[in-house]
């Protein structure tokens, strides 16, 4: 596992890519809270198709011939 504490921001974006401000910014919240910090926490939205909804257009986009 890469500990992020021994690298340079610089040595972490050729490993993974991404800005530089984007690595200091996870950087710095996980040097200041540990790895609950780089947890998930978005719970996602409410979906804009019900059950029934969503099995209908799969089921239409199936029966398509593309």
């Amino acid at each position: 596992m890469i500990s992020g504490e021994n690298y340079l921001s610089e040595e972490i974006q050729k490993i993974f890519g991404g800005s530089l401000g984007f690595i200091t910014k996870w950087k710095q919240a996980f040097l200041l809270s540990g790895i609950k910090a780089l947890r998930l926490s978005h719970q996602g939205r409410i979906p804009f198709l019900n059950s029934e909804q969503k099995s209908t257009v799969i089921n239409w986009l199936k029966s398509k011939n593309y």
